[in-house]
């Protein structure tokens, strides 16, 4: 067949091939498919071979190709893992949060009925006291006025 006869079949219905002993469905002459390239290693030592594409510069061999999707699916495996991990630290920051907000209803019932102010600062001990906290801490040091060299006396 040449090129000026040749049509383009991409609309069509791809061809059945033919089975031993039938004759095919049309009487178009059919063209015989080009035979494809062996897929084993090349005895180049997975170099690309000549009148390949000639971006490839050579191919895995199989034994790597077949550890790279051992490495792939261990990756994937990892990631979701890691996708667990993400929704149960998700989890766990609500009930943090949901433990947080219980604490500090028991804080604002504590200062309801003790009658502190919500604008003063309290401190509660690991034993369970409530200490009011000054607005400014005491014993502050004095810091050196700029210029001076030393420190403004104390008064």
């Amino acid at each position: 067949m040449n090129d000026e006869t040749k049509t383009d079949k991409t609309d069509e219905t791809p061809e059945v091939p033919e089975v031993a002993g039938e004759a095919p469905e049309s009487s178009e002459p059919v063209e015989a498919a080009p035979e494809t390239e062996p897929q084993e290693p090349t005895p180049l030592n997975g170099k690309a071979k000549p009148g390949s594409d000639p971006f490839q510069v050579g191919e895995l061999l199989p034994q790597e190709v077949m550890q790279l999707q051992q490495v792939r699916g261990r990756i994937n495996q990892h990631l979701m893992e890691i996708g667990h991990h993400e929704v149960q630290k998700a989890m766990l920051l609500a009930k943090l949060e949901q433990l947080e907000q219980q604490g500090q209803t028991v804080i604002r019932q504590a200062r309801l009925r003790l009658g502190i102010d919500d604008g003063e600062t309290i401190q509660v001990t690991p034993d369970g006291k409530i200490r009011r906290m000054p607005q400014h801490p005491p014993n502050v040091v004095p810091m050196p006025t700029p210029g001076s060299g030393k420190p403004p006396a104390a008064g």
